[in-house]
């Protein structure tokens, strides 16, 4: 793994566990602990984490995760906002680049977005766009909402469109996340819209998580920055009839 992307992996871990001890994160990785603690060393002068007592924290995760990689989620949310016309009703998952999406989207008439993002609704909260929120339970760190409650309200719902994020790839069988509650609310998005557009940038695709929420061939689409590497991923995608966009920053 190159080290940006396992900066980046150390970010993502830590933007959900909030704090971790650095016993832990040396354990995740294949690398040595001295390589491990240089990363950390770095990003604690970048100021995206704080060291303590042999633990590392996140310092306000979601505006970090939002910087990196941005170029590409600029341009992959110019070229998904093409999909969305004046009038539609579309779900927007929680995520940076789906994030980046909805700034694309600020002056569309009569569209309706439903999400689960504070920071998304947030984004339209002084546009024309209609907003409709998730209930269930907030998670700070995230600007996240979750839980049975946001499922239960996403199953009354029908939307021409979800534009949804992933944490990573099960090369062989689709779509992870960390958590099996971010797991559940993702299916009931996928359950709630007509078409799935998967937006993501490339460094998810080198990597993976505990918990599969999708199989490829609930996906009708895929945006992302760069040509798929990973033959055994690309193959099983083109077999589910993935239709891959490249948006080249």
């Amino acid at each position: 793994m190159r080290i940006e992307l396992r900066r980046q992996e150390i970010i993502k871990i830590l933007s959900f566990e909030t704090s971790m001890r650095v016993e832990d994160i040396i354990k995740r990785f294949n690398v040595t602990p001295a390589t491990i603690r240089r990363d950390l060393s770095y990003l604690e002068k970048a100021g995206a984490i704080m060291r303590t007592h042999g633990a590392a924290k996140i310092v306000n995760p979601f505006p970090t995760r939002n910087t990196m990689f941005s170029n590409e989620k600029l341009a992959i949310a110019k070229c998904a906002a093409k999909l969305v016309e004046d009038g539609m009703s579309i779900i927007l998952d929680s995520g940076t680049t789906t994030l980046s999406l909805a700034n694309q989207l600020v002056n569309k008439k009569n569209l309706t977005v439903i999400t689960n993002s504070l920071a998304i609704a947030n984004t339209f909260a002084i546009t024309d766009v209609t907003t409709i929120i998730t209930g269930g339970v907030l998670i700070g760190h995230q600007q996240t909402i979750i839980g049975p409650d946001a499922e239960y309200f996403l199953s009354n719902i029908q939307a021409s469109t979800l534009f949804l994020c992933t944490t990573g790839f099960d090369p062989r069988n689709g779509l992870t996340c960390v958590s099996p509650f971010t797991a559940s609310i993702k299916k009931a998005m996928i359950k709630s819209a007509k078409r799935v557009v998967l937006v993501c940038d490339s460094s998810k695709f080198s990597t993976s998580a505990v918990v599969l929420f999708a199989t490829f061939n609930q996906i009708h689409q895929l945006i992302t920055s760069r040509p798929i590497v990973d033959k055994m991923l690309l193959a099983n995608l083109k077999a589910a009839g993935v239709e891959i966009t490249i948006a080249e920053p």
